[in-house]
């Protein structure tokens, strides 16, 4: 990802994190014991979800601001396509620690 100038003021800068649910319920299987056995169901299996994400931080984020996502395995080009759809500027995505591309970013415009 780009590098981005950080804010000097608290009142401008809004974080939230958090991880939308992007495990396809076939998909289960494949994750890590720990992750599978240990987390919700509700917190892993979601269809639809960091789109709904993408959509309505257009209504809360302010001009400028930068909207980070991590997705799912396979799936941060689609997504970059979708913020560019949405209108999303400077769209980048980057590797997890893995070295595979698991998180997009755009800015609103």
């Amino acid at each position: 990802m780009r590098p981005r100038a950080r804010s000097r003021s608290r009142a401008r800068t809004f974080w939230r994190p958090g991880s939308t649910p992007y495990v396809l319920r076939e998909e289960l299987g494949t994750l890590q014991e720990e992750v599978r056995e240990w987390e919700p169901r509700e917190a892993l299996v979601g269809v639809g979800a960091t789109e709904a994400v993408a959509r309505g931080a257009l209504d809360v984020l302010g001009t400028g601001r930068a909207l980070v996502l991590e997705v799912a395995d396979g799936d941060a080009g689609r997504i970059a396509v979708l913020l560019e759809e949405l209108g999303y500027s400077d769209v980048s995505t980057a590797k997890d620690f893995a070295g595979r591309d698991r998180v997009v970013e755009g800015v609103r415009p």
